[in-house]
C-alpha cells in the first residue's frame, strides 16, 4: 500500500499433530519444530525450520478435537520484509531415516535452501 516492505511483520508456520496422536519436539535455539507419528504401521515425520535470529517462539497446543491440535513456529519478516521457511517429512518405510531422535539431528543439522 505505501511501497515498503512489511518488516516485522508476524507470521506463523505450524505442523499438525493429528489430535494429538503425534509427538512433537522443537529446538529454538535451532529454530525448528517436528512431529513424529505411527501411521499404516511406520514412522512419519513432519518438520519446519526457519532461521535462529527470526524465531520468537515455539507454542503447541494439543486437542483431541479433530484437526484443533498443532505446534506453531511464531516468527517475523525480516527488514525487507521477506520471510523464508523449509519443510519436509521423512517415513520411515523409505529406511533412511528410522527413529524420532534421528529426524531431530536431520533438522538440528539442516540447513534452509536459498
Amino acid at each position: 500500500m505505501n511501497n515498503k516492505p512489511a518488516k516485522s511483520l508476524g507470521v506463523a508456520v505450524g505442523l499438525s499433530t493429528h489430535n494429538s496422536a503425534a509427538m512433537t519436539s522443537a529446538d529454538i535455539e535451532s529454530g525448528w519444530i517436528a512431529t513424529w507419528e505411527q501411521l499404516k504401521g511406520y514412522a512419519l515425520g513432519t518438520g519446519a525450520k526457519i532461521a535462529v535470529d527470526l524465531v520468537d517462539d515455539i507454542i503447541h497446543i494439543p486437542s483431541g478435537n479433530k484437526d484443533e491440535s498443532h505446534i506453531w513456529l511464531i516468527s517475523h519478516t525480516d527488514e525487507q520484509g521477506k520471510f523464508r521457511y523449509s519443510a519436509g517429512y521423512a517415513w520411515q518405510r523409505a529406511q533412511r531415516i528410522q527413529t524420532m531422535a534421528a529426524w531431530q539431528k536431520y533438522l538440528k543439522n539442516s540447513s534452509l535452501k536459498p
